[in-house]
């Protein structure tokens, strides 16, 4: 018995390192491709880049988060030598009205996790769901709905996201980033609970300069446009998340000089000016929120000035009956005499000089009374 089983112990190992180089030579053109985009996701996490977590289907990002190739080697072999699915099949399930979701369990692109969106096989399945959904015309598909049921908004945004940051599925990774948002916004999802699954409120430093920052206020635009009813700003969120108004402002004001954050700033800065306007806050004490409360000589340079500039110009447009005049807000907040202190100190300076001059003009327009020194302060 002993010498039977020395001799059948050869032809065991013999018959397992078959097995396994079979199921090797079955998997490796799939897995070859999967390892050169492992190799460029580690590549990138290691010079300090975005890096690519595996997650199980319906994770959050926090929890059940693993390393390496998350699937047991026997249940991954098993798993794609039974999920090819020929164009041919796809047609016939096209013929027959196979639901997009089935399909997409039947090709196992459910067990997968966050190698997802860089099979072959997923944008065939995408391309499923947009025929499928050309032939009927009630109960329409939508592949994020599908995609979110399976792995979970947070792990699906992290596959997407991922995918950005590799040349061969960028571009469709840009396209999939659309297509949930839109996804989002037809589901009512909360602006701030979007601002947090994008992992905003873990960013601590140049928020308005994150490319993220700029998706996320299209989709408050967009949430805002689709529910009137429930039209939100950006200002509540941001608030939560640390930020108070005078770093909003600072930050607005910062991101208006520079072209890509222009459009993104401007927005916010309005937004924070409507939201101070509906709470009636004074043009007194934004002057003091904004740190410009004291006589200074560098006051018409502060970046927030201008800033302030805008909302007593809103101000006295909401608020007829309340009308104030910046000459009137220096001498009130500064005295008589710090208030020309600070209009001479600005007009010694080429960079407000013009702002200054705007300002004199203005004044011997209208004369002298409280009421007419009421003037349109120059934007700039």
């Amino acid at each position: 018995m002993r010498f039977r089983r020395l001799i059948k112990l050869p032809i065991l190992i013999i018959a397992i390192a078959f097995v396994a180089q079979l199921g090797e030579v079955v998997d490796a053109k799939r897995r070859s491709s999967a390892y050169s985009v492992w190799a460029s996701v580690y590549t990138l996490s290691e010079s300090g880049g975005p890096s690519v977590r595996v997650l199980r289907a319906g994770d959050d990002g926090n929890k059940g988060e693993r390393g390496g190739l998350s699937v047991p080697f026997t249940e991954k072999l098993k798993t794609l030598a039974s999920s090819k699915v020929t164009p041919e099949k796809l047609q016939s399930c096209l013929d027959k009205g196979k639901p997009a979701d089935s399909v997409f369990v039947r090709m196992r692109l459910d067990k997968v996790e966050s190698w997802l969106i860089y099979l072959d096989e997923f944008p065939q399945w995408l391309s499923y769901v947009d025929d499928l959904n050309a032939k009927v015309s009630t109960r329409k598909n939508s592949a994020m709905s599908i995609l979110s049921t399976h792995f979970g908004d947070a792990a699906l945004y992290k596959m997407i996201e991922g995918a950005q940051f590799i040349t061969r599925t960028k571009d469709l990774a840009a396209k999939l980033e659309g297509k949930l948002m839109q996804h989002w916004v037809a589901t009512a999802k909360d602006p701030d609970d979007v601002f947090r699954l994008m992992e905003l409120d873990k960013i601590e430093r140049d928020l308005i300069r994150n490319a993220k920052f700029n998706v996320w206020v299209k989709y408050v635009d967009d949430f805002n446009a689709r529910y009137p009813e429930k039209a939100t700003t950006m200002v509540p969120t941001l608030r939560l998340h640390r930020y108070d108004d005078h770093v909003l402002f600072n930050m607005a004001a910062a991101g208006m000089k520079v072209e890509a954050t222009k459009s993104a700033a401007t927005k916010l800065q309005e937004q924070l000016i409507y939201v101070w306007l509906s709470s009636r806050k004074s043009p007194d004490d934004a002057l003091v929120e904004l740190g410009l409360g004291q006589a200074s000589s560098k006051l018409f340079e502060n970046s927030l000035f201008a800033g302030w500039v805008r909302y007593l110009h809103a101000y006295n447009a909401e608020f007829p009956h309340r009308q104030t005049g910046v000459f009137d807000m220096f001498m009130r907040r500064f005295g008589n005499d710090n208030a020309a202190w600070v209009i001479r100190a600005a007009k010694a300076n080429d960079a407000t000089r013009d702002v200054v001059t705007k300002l004199e003009s203005a004044q011997l327009k209208y004369g002298g009374t409280k009421e007419n020194r009421l003037m349109m302060w120059p934007t700039y």
